[in-house]
C-alpha cells in the first residue's frame, strides 16, 4: 500500500471548491473533516488507482487564508507509513470556495 503514497510524492494537486465551515469573527474557517476529506479526495483522483489515502491535518479547524500553509499526514489503509503533505490554502473566496495545492513529501516522517 505504500506503493500508493509513493506515486504521489513530489506532485502537487491543484482544486477550486471545498465544504463545511463557517466565519470565526473576520477568518473564514473550514471544518477540520471537511478540509481532510478535500484533501484526500483531491490527492486520491491524482492516483486514480482506487485508494482514498487517509489524511489527519490535526485536531482544529483550518483557518482559510491565502498563502496559509496547513501541513497535513497521509497514510493509506492497512499501512502505518505516513508521509507529510503541504497543503497552501488560495483563492479564499469563502469556506466552501477555495484552493488548495497540495504537496507529498519524498520521506516518510
Amino acid at each position: 500500500m505504500a506503493s500508493a503514497c509513493l506515486a504521489l510524492s513530489a506532485c502537487s494537486f491543484h482544486v477550486a471548491a471545498g465544504t463545511g465551515g463557517h466565519r470565526v469573527n473576520d477568518d473564514v474557517v473550514a471544518s477540520k473533516a471537511a478540509f481532510e476529506k478535500l484533501v484526500a479526495t483531491t490527492l486520491a483522483k491524482s492516483v486514480d488507482n482506487g485508494t482514498t489515502p487517509d489524511i489527519d491535518c490535526g485536531d482544529d479547524d483550518v483557518t482559510l487564508e491565502n498563502g496559509r500553509v496547513q501541513h497535513c499526514a497521509l497514510s493509506v489503509p492497512g499501512d502505518s507509513t505516513r508521509y507529510d503533505v503541504r497543503v497552501e490554502i488560495s483563492d479564499v473566496q469563502s469556506y466552501d470556495d477555495y484552493s488548495i495545492d497540495a504537496t507529498v513529501a519524498d520521506e516518510p516522517e
